[in-house]
C-alpha cells in the first residue's frame, strides 16, 4: 500500500509487543485510513524470536 501524502510504500507492518508467560493478550489490525484498505489476500502473523506462533490468511473485499 502507498501513503498518498508521503508516497511511502509498505508491504508489511511490524510491531514489537511485550508480555509475560501465561498472560492473556490479543492483537489486531484495523484500517485507520481509506488508502490502507487494499483488496486481496492479507496475512496476519504472530512471531516470537523469528519463530512462527500463529498465521491467519484472509481476503479483504471492498
Amino acid at each position: 500500500m502507498v501513503n498518498p501524502e508521503s508516497k511511502s510504500a509498505f508491504a508489511e507492518v511490524t510491531e514489537r509487543k511485550v508480555g509475560a508467560i501465561g498472560e492473556t493478550n490479543f492483537d489486531y489490525y484495523r484500517f485507520e485510513y481509506t488508502w490502507e484498505a487494499q483488496p486481496g489476500e492479507w496475512l496476519f502473523e504472530v512471531r516470537q524470536n523469528n519463530r512462527l506462533l500463529l498465521q491467519k490468511r484472509f481476503d479483504v473485499q471492498l
